[in-house]
């Protein structure tokens, strides 16, 4: 919507002005909010635009204040991935596929997901997420499986370095 259009005083503002302005100034305001749920965490676009909503803004007003906020990098679901993904590397004992199931829950494109994980979860770091995945596996009593573990998304060159110690 084009909001360059002269106030003059004595003109009148046509609907279609007044329309216009009412609109961007419900953008604005949801701009505010978005900006200060991403100023106290990192957002994903679904779970900001769903937070904005839950907030009684319009779906057009608030595709419009994301799309400016994915424009000057204020939201970026890759960057969320990739933190959200350091962060749960290090402190939880999570399987690839778990960690991949849980991102997408969260509104990820499963492509990002992909990506990142593949990125962020290099062999190395692999082996170290299998290492802590096999003790939480021993401390449960379950046996250890090679099937299992593939399934939960492990590499089978990492299953085969880990198991063979």
């Amino acid at each position: 919507m084009n909001l360059l259009f002269e106030l003059a005083s004595g003109r009148e503002v046509s609907v279609d002005e007044e329309s216009a302005l009412g609109f961007a100034s419900m953008c604005l305001k949801a701009e505010k909010t978005a900006l200060a749920l991403t100023a106290n965490a990192e957002q994903t676009v679904a779970g900001l635009s769903r937070k904005l909503e839950a907030r009684g803004y319009a779906g057009d007003c608030v595709k419009s204040v994301i799309a400016r906020l994915i424009d000057i990098g204020v939201v970026n679901d890759e960057r969320y991935t990739r933190l959200w993904l350091e962060s749960r590397l290090y402190s939880k004992t999570d399987s690839p596929r778990k960690l991949f199931v849980s991102l997408c829950n969260k509104g990820v494109e499963r492509e990002t997901v992909e990506r990142t994980l593949k990125a962020v979860l290099d062999f190395e770091q692999e082996q170290v997420l299998l290492k802590k995945y096999l003790r939480k596996l021993e401390k449960t009593g379950k046996p250890i499986e090679r099937r299992l573990l593939k399934r939960e998304g492990f590499s089978y060159e990492a299953i085969e370095v880990e198991l063979e110690r």
